[in-house]
C-alpha cells in the first residue's frame, strides 16, 4: 500500500517505461521558494513475511518500496524528494535474511537512470564498492540488478558511503580542537540544525580564505576531497604553518544537514538546490553565510579565495573566465598548472563557469570580487586518489599564496 501511494503523491511516472530525466538545472531550479517534499517512510519492509527483509530507519536512508519477485528476487523503488530534480537517484538501505543466501536485488529509479555504483558495508564505517561487472543495467526501465550475500546480521547497501550530519560535526569540532580553530554557529537549517563556520590560522588577519561543502547530499565523494583539502591546510607542516600565519582559513564543511540526514537526492527539507540560492537567498542555510560574510566585508575583510567542493561523474574544475577581474584574476590557471606539476599525468578537466546560475560562485565573485572554484570531484574515483588531488590542491594554494 505504501509504495502507490508514495508512488501516486510523487506524481512520478512509473508506469510509464520512458525516462523523464531532467536537465543539469531542471525547469524551476532557479526559483528557490519552498517546495513540496514527499518525506519517505522510515520502517522496515518485510516482503515475505521476514525471510528478508530491509531498512531505511537511518540518517542518509533512502528506499521507498520493496516487491518480492520470487526466487530470491527483490525489486526496491527509491524516488526522489521532489520533482524536477537533478538526475542523482540516491539509495542508502540495510538488507538482511533469516538464513544465509544470494539474493538478486534490483534497484528502481522510475523516470531516472541508476548513477552510483553500490558500495557494501557490515558496519556502515568501512566500505567496499560492488564489482561493476557483476552490475546489470537496463536504461530503458531505468534499472541495475546485482546479487548479494545476505545474513541474519545487517548488511549496509549505499550509493555512496555514508556520511550523515553527526560524522561532519564530528570531523569539524575535531579538527576545532586540535588546531586551536574557532567554531561559530552563523544559523540553523529549515529543520534547526546548527549551520557552523570554523576558522583556523591567523585570525587578525584580513584575507580570509573560504572552504564550502555539503550543499548535495550525495556528493561525498567531494566531501572526501574537501576533508583532505583542509587537512593540509592546517598540517604540521613548514608550508602550512607559514600559510596559517598570514590567512584566515573559514569553512562551511555542511551546508545542507537536512538534506543528507533524510537522504535526499540534491535538495534540502525546503525542496529546492541551497546551490540555486545565492542571489534570491529564500532559505536560512545560504542565508546564514550571507548575513555572516557581508558585515565582515564592509569591515575591510577580503576573501581572495574560495572553493566549493561537489561531485559528478569525473572530475571538473569550473574557472572564471580571463576577463571576469577578482582579487586575484588568473590565480585559478596557475593554481591548476602547480597541482598538475604535483600529480604526473593528471589532466583535470576545466569549464569556464556561467555566471547565469545563482550558485555560490555568483555570489562570492559579485559581491566579494573572490577568486572562485568549483571543484567537482568523481563519483567513483578511487578514494586515496580522490585525497591525493585535494591534497595536491591544498599545497599548491598555500604555495601561490605565499608567492603572491
Amino acid at each position: 500500500m505504501n509504495r502507490w501511494i508514495l508512488i501516486a503523491c510523487l506524481g512520478l511516472l512509473a508506469c510509464e517505461p520512458k525516462l523523464k530525466e531532467t536537465s543539469y538545472d531542471p525547469a524551476g531550479a532557479t526559483d528557490t521558494r519552498d517546495k513540496p517534499v514527499q518525506h519517505q517512510v522510515k520502517q522496515i519492509f518485510r516482503p515475505d513475511q521476514g525471510k528478508v527483509s530491509f531498512s531505511n530507519d537511518f540518517p542518509d536512508g533512502r528506499l521507498t518500496a520493496v516487491e518480492s519477485k520470487g526466487s530470491n528476487a527483490y525489486t526496491l523503488d527509491i524516488l526522489p524528494e521532489n520533482q524536477p530534480i537533478n538526475k542523482s537517484p540516491w539509495f542508502a538501505f540495510q538488507a538482511w535474511a533469516e538464513q544465509p543466501d544470494s539474493v538478486t536485488l534490483t534497484l528502481r529509479f522510475p523516470g531516472f537512470r541508476h548513477r552510483y555504483i553500490p558500495k557494501l558495508s557490515a558496519d556502515g564505517r568501512n566500505w567496499s564498492r560492488l564489482d561493476s561487472s557483476a552490475m546489470t543495467i537496463d536504461t530503458a526501465a531505468g534499472t541495475v540488478s546485482f546479487q548479494v550475500f545476505l545474513q541474519p546480521t545487517p548488511l549496509w547497501i549505499a550509493a555512496q558511503e555514508l556520511l550523515p550530519s553527526d560524522s561532519v560535526y564530528a570531523w569539524e569540532q575535531r579538527l576545532v580542537e586540535k588546531h586551536a580553530g574557532t567554531k561559530v554557529r552563523i544559523g540553523f537549517s529549515k529543520l534547526g540544525k546548527p549551520i557552523y563556520m570554523s576558522h583556523f590560522g591567523e585570525l587578525s588577519s584580513r584575507q580570509w580564505i573560504v572552504v564550502l561543502g555539503r550543499q548535495h547530499p550525495p556528493e561525498v565523494s567531494g566531501y572526501i576531497a574537501s576533508q583532505a583539502f583542509m587537512e593540509t591546510l592546517l598540517a604540521e607542516t613548514d608550508l602550512a604553518k607559514a600559510f596559517r600565519s598570514r590567512f584566515r582559513i573559514a569553512m562551511v564543511p555542511m551546508l545542507n544537514p537536512d538534506g543528507i540526514d533524510l537522504g535526499h537526492w540534491r535538495h534540502s527539507s525546503a525542496g529546492v538546490d541551497l546551490n540555486r540560492d545565492w542571489v534570491a537567498f529564500n532559505q536560512p542555510e545560504t542565508r546564514a553565510v550571507r548575513d555572516y560574510l557581508l558585515p565582515s566585508i564592509s569591515e575591510g575583510i577580503q576573501v581572495p579565495f574560495a572553493i566549493d567542493f561537489h561531485s559528478t561523474d569525473s572530475d571538473m574544475y569550473y574557472v572564471f573566465s580571463d576577463d571576469m577581474h577578482s582579487h586575484l584574476q588568473g590565480f585559478t590557471g596557475k593554481w591548476l598548472d602547480r597541482m598538475k606539476a604535483k600529480i604526473p599525468g593528471y589532466e583535470p578537466d576545466t569549464e569556464v563557469t556561467d555566471m547565469q546560475s545563482p550558485s555560490a560562485k555568483y555570489f562570492f565573485f559579485k559581491e566579494l570580487g573572490t577568486e572562485f572554484v568549483t571543484f567537482e570531484v568523481s563519483d567513483e574515483a578511487p578514494r586515496e586518489a580522490v585525497r591525493q588531488r585535494a591534497i595536491a590542491g591544498a599545497e599548491a594554494l598555500m604555495e601561490l599564496l605565499l608567492e603572491e
